[in-house]
């Protein structure tokens, strides 16, 4: 029966250069240590993601091509033979940010002299706050660039995470010869072999809506396509059959987002002593996807609250100098005009002996149906529409022991030896963010504010602390605890101790209610 077989087949005959309109396209696959690889063009073959570059030289198949295949599945981050130059590699075919405008990222791909074509997913950039899209400069969809951004934008093969892409067949001669010319036969009479492959083909078209003021939905469908079976036999004679079956499946991705916030301290650093009766803050800080959230036309309220010179717009106007102080202890409201999405949020300290709440709760509110407590991942549009709870001490940060150090020596100093104020005239003051250790917080200002706070106290025997030094309140003259906390909890940290242990007894406060 085997010469039958040979015979039915038999017009499958190997192809030769001649037959091909563009033989130099068929020399685009490599076999390397038992991997395929698709050849590139030596120019325009590169992605920029943030400030790393990688140069593409060739594209690894994750299966081997088969004589008739109409399509090859390629890694968009293998980098075998890629020039990676930063901290990541950048994928192939797709420009990403998260920064925001105008930073993009940026892409050039080209195909030319290859059998395929390059095939955009997302030719127009998605996502948050997302702009640019792909243009290609051929007719034949082979030579395109990108450049794409947003909170995050994305635009070509898909989404950053995205990492294999199926490129169509443009040319199947040159195709067909540049596998046969890696086929390897050997003449047995009566020999059949069957190479079977399966090959999985994925083209993703993506659509965005708005789901209310409060959320996105993008929906991917991805079609399966193509199971693929060869049979060789002895005279290089195949015959290849090819059948095709088709998914659809469907993933919403949700942006949790509100045009209102509603920031409430739940507690100050001296309760129940002399700051008994209000809480300040002198800045807010919303984040979302590692950028900082743009609050330039964010509107701040405090009904309710006695403020008088210290407004709530202090609280994010990014100045450290001013602040919102509250006698009444009431909520911080933030309004923006457009859908603002936040994945955490921190507090800045201020200047001046003033009551510093040190724990807050942060709640949204679509405008439609009033607040809800703010946590990330939660089912947006649920019943009651609740996205979680979320309280976060404001900070923390930290900095390196031997500043911890010289900080120790200088408190103590100061306390125990009774140095005048004037005595630290060579003392420079550190510079920087507020610093924390487990429960207990610190901040850094410049000089220029440290005279400012000197001279709102009387001058003690005691050194006088740095202004806002720790979340604790003290009188007009400064002359109460005398910081002991903060001088433990140093020494504790300089010993080894893990900072953590310093806040295993702090207490968390659920949010307080409030009827505005």
């Amino acid at each position: 029966m085997l010469p039958m077989f040979l015979k039915a087949f038999a017009c499958l005959a190997p192809l030769t250069g001649a037959q091909c309109d563009n033989a130099t396209a068929s020399d685009w696959l490599l076999y390397d240590s038992g991997a395929s690889y698709l050849n590139l063009p030596e120019v325009d073959n590169w992605s920029r993601l943030n400030d790393a570059q990688t140069v593409w030289r060739k594209l690894k198949l994750l299966q081997d091509p088969q004589v008739g295949d109409a399509s090859v599945i390629v890694s968009l981050v293998d980098t075998t033979f890629a020039d990676v130059s930063g901290a990541e590699a950048a994928p192939w075919g797709l420009a990403s940010d998260c920064r925001g405008s105008p930073f993009s990222g940026t892409m050039q791909v080209n195909l030319l002299n290859t059998p395929f074509r390059y095939e955009a997913v997302l030719p127009d950039a998605t996502g948050y706050k997302a702009f640019g899209s792909v243009s290609c400069q051929s007719p034949g969809l082979q030579n395109c660039s990108a450049s794409c951004g947003g909170l995050c934008g994305f635009c070509g093969l898909g989404e950053q995470t995205v990492t294999q892409a199926e490129l169509p067949v443009v040319d199947q001669c040159a195709f067909d010869m540049g596998v046969q010319a890696w086929v390897t036969t050997t003449t047995s009479t009566g020999t059949r072999t069957t190479l079977t492959s399966t090959l999985t083909s994925s083209v993703t078209s993506s659509t965005t809506t708005y789901l209310g003021p409060t959320s996105t939905s993008t929906t991917t469908i991805t079609s399966l396509t193509s199971s693929t079976s060869a049979t060789v036999t002895s005279t290089s004679t195949a015959t290849v059959s090819i059948t095709s079956s088709s998914t659809t499946t469907s993933t919403t991705t949700q942006v949790n987002g509100y045009y209102y916030y509603r920031f409430t301290p739940t507690q100050i650093a001296d309760e129940g002593g002399s700051c008994c009766c209000a809480h300040a803050v002198a800045e807010l800080y919303f984040r979302n996807c590692g950028a900082d959230v743009d609050m330039a036309s964010v509107s701040a309220s405090n009904p309710g609250g006695s403020w008088q010179s210290r407004p709530p717009s202090n609280a994010v106007d990014l100045r450290l100098e001013t602040k919102w102080r509250d006698s009444n202890r009431r909520p911080l409201i933030l309004a923006s005009p457009e859908l603002m999405p936040v994945d955490s949020y921190s507090g800045g300290l201020g200047i001046g002996p003033w009551c510093y709440g040190y724990r807050g709760c942060l709640e949204g509110d679509d405008g439609g149906d009033g607040y809800y407590v703010w946590q990330v991942g939660a089912d947006v549009g649920a019943a009651p529409r609740m996205i979680g709870s979320l309280e976060q001490e404001m900070g923390p940060w930290s900095r390196q022991t031997d500043g911890l150090r010289q900080e120790v020596l200088r408190l103590r100093g100061g306390s125990s030896m009774g140095v005048r104020p004037e005595e630290q005239e060579g003392y420079e003051y550190p510079r920087g963010p507020p610093q924390a250790l487990g429960g207990y917080l610190t901040a850094q200002h410049a000089q220029e504010n440290a005279d400012e706070y000197q001279e709102t106290i009387n001058p003690v025997p005691a050194m006088p602390r740095r202004p806002n030094e720790i979340w604790k309140c003290y009188g007009a003259t400064g002359t109460a605890d005398p910081m002991s906390h903060l001088l433990e909890g140093l020494e504790k940290v300089i010993k080894g101790n893990k900072p953590e242990e310093l806040s295993k007894s702090v207490t968390i406060h659920p949010c307080p209610l409030y009827t505005l």
